[in-house]
């Protein structure tokens, strides 16, 4: 079944991208607010 890896393969790719998106967006976050608050926390 050669359709079905092709979309595990694409499923994999969009879950990385948007983990990817999520780490950078929390990043810029810390970075705005600063890191004073994460390390007092």
């Amino acid at each position: 079944m050669p359709p079905l890896p092709r979309t595990v393969l694409v499923a994999l790719f969009y879950a990385i991208e948007f983990t990817n998106l999520v780490n950078t967006s929390l990043c810029f976050s810390k970075s705005k607010f600063g890191d004073k608050d994460a390390r007092t926390i």
